[in-house]
């Protein structure tokens, strides 16, 4: 054996360390690769390279032998599980997308048919260095886990730097199960064959399901399947409910830009339309980023509620808009000062409570002026404030400024409410006057097309070609067959094997 000058393989692509000899007399190539730990890295054109560690000097190193057979597109070892195992893992190291020139297959589906071969499976038992490689071939393979472990709602995927099919630990995984249930026959073996890293068996289903469609047929085509399919339920279903209908009405009124009405109208639209927006929740108006334009119906319901926001358009839930006395007390009690002398032998619960009774007292019959005038001045925009500052002691109780202030704000709410009620008043007849005309709603017929039964024809019923004419007396080629057959018949007299040859292609001419 003889270094060879071409060191090129063809096949492990990306393996540094290693040696091509070459038989002198016939040619035959040897690759020599140390039995070290192999070190996967990229370089700075993100190419692989694999290294293989040296061995320490001093000591002696083993090698693994590999034959290179150019004619049947392989690399053969010695035969023993540690050297396949070994090829296993640089083939899985070094795998590229496309198929290695040598071999004709890529890295990763050389290793996944040399774990599922029978020349693997075949073995006694495992030892210490087989059990190593079959760890580091199935380390690259994603560990996939639900997230929470106690719930099928997420998953977490554990992604190595060199990701490998999920293949290699399947395959792994049952070489480990066949050592176990093997063990049985060597009692004295003390190896304890290791777990894989946990990982859940369905999800790594569900994965070679997915990826099913990218891969080869042989290694991982064959997993597709159509079983585990959830029906997809068409967002097109229940066409004929009362949400679709509705939704089909209204955008035909807004595409065919219709006038005419298509639910017959209660007799007081007025008082009809401003019940249905008093009960109904907000609408958001076209300048949504305006809050102060656009629709509040809290405003609508009742006069009493405390909102002080400026309301864009709307109605009061009372006739006609009416200011209310009711939500105008609690507002003055607010700005009412309370006295506050005590003597020193009142208790102070004693005291709070009269306290508050002298408060009442002397509050009430102002607070009662003030509601009076301020309601007398209904229907306005802006109340006076002259009328309210002449009622006695009312600058002692009450704060004006603040009173005005939120009166203004409320007057300011009831006063377009009411403005919105006689537009409602103005336009009800107009819209009492409009024809009826219901809009009719067709609901499509999703009909199945029916399974073909017959088989279609393939062929062309009407003539095409025009009737040929067969002429008759003309010589075919069992004619020549024949004459050929009787030549060889009169030179074949003396040898009966000659005969027999003859008589035997006489039957198969006739046979034609």
């Amino acid at each position: 054996m003889v270094l060879d000058p071409d060191q090129s393989l063809n096949t492990l692509v990306g393996l540094t360390n290693r040696l091509l000899l070459r038989h002198r007399r016939h040619g035959a190539r040897l690759l020599f690769v140390l039995d070290r730990d192999a070190i996967h890295d990229r370089d700075e054109r993100q190419h692989v390279t694999v290294t293989i560690q040296k061995a320490v000097p001093g000591v002696s190193s083993i090698f693994h032998t590999f034959r290179v057979d150019a004619t049947l597109s392989r690399l053969t070892g010695p035969g023993d599980l540690q050297s396949k195992l070994f090829l296993v893992r640089l083939h899985s190291l070094t795998t590229d997308c496309l198929p290695d020139p040598l071999i004709h297959l890529t890295g990763t589906e050389k290793a996944l048919s040399t774990l599922r071969s029978a020349s693997v499976r075949s073995f006694d038992y495992l030892t210490e260095k087989d059990v190593k490689l079959l760890r580091e071939i199935a380390a690259p393979t994603p560990i996939r886990q639900y997230y929470p472990l106690n719930e099928r709602v997420m998953q977490s995927v554990g992604w190595s730097t060199k990701a490998q099919h999920a293949g290699f630990r399947t395959r792994v995984e049952s070489i480990l199960d066949q050592a176990r249930r093997a063990s049985i026959i060597y009692p004295g073996s003390t190896l304890k064959l290791p777990d894989l890293p946990r990982s859940n068996t369905g999800l790594i289903h569900r994965d070679s399901i997915r990826y099913a469609m990218l891969r080869v047929s042989g290694f991982g085509a064959e997993d597709f399947t159509i079983a585990c399919d959830y029906p997809y339920k068409a967002s097109d279903q229940h066409q004929a409910s009362e949400r679709c209908i509705n939704a089909s009405i209204m955008s035909s009124f807004v595409y065919q830009d219709k006038q005419d009405i298509h639910w017959n109208l209660p007799s007081d639209v007025p008082v009809s339309l401003r019940e249905a927006l008093a009960t109904s929740s907000a609408i958001p108006g076209t300048f949504t980023s305006y809050p102060e334009m656009q629709y509040d119906s809290t405003l609508l319901r009742s006069p009493i509620q405390p909102q002080y926001s400026l309301p864009g358009w709307g109605k009061d839930g009372s006739e006609g808009g009416a200011a209310d006395s009711c939500d105008l007390d609690p507002e003055f009690h607010k700005q009412c000062g309370v006295p506050d002398d005590t003597t020193k032998e009142e208790r102070k619960g004693s005291y709070e409570k009269r306290r508050r009774k002298a408060f009442r007292n002397a509050t009430a019959p102002i607070l009662k002026a003030v509601v009076d005038h301020l309601a007398e001045q209904w229907p306005c925009e802006v109340p006076t404030v002259a009328s309210v500052s002449s009622v006695y002691r009312v600058s002692v109780y009450l704060d004006l400024n603040e009173v005005i202030y939120k009166v203004d704000a409320m007057f300011k709410a009831w006063y377009n409410n009411l403005q919105f009620f006689h537009y409602l008043q103005r336009i009800g007849p107009i819209i009492s006057a409009q024809p009826v005309i219901q809009i009719e709603v067709s609901t499509p017929q999703l009909n199945s097309p029916s399974a073909i039964l017959s088989t279609p024809i393939r062929f062309v019923k009407e003539t095409i070609y025009s009737q040929l004419v067969l002429r008759k007396n003309v010589a075919s080629s069992n004619d020549r067959l024949r004459t050929l057959v009787d030549r060889l018949e009169a030179s074949a007299a003396v040898s009966k094997y000659e005969k027999a040859y003859v008589n035997g292609l006489r039957d198969s001419s006739s046979a034609l």
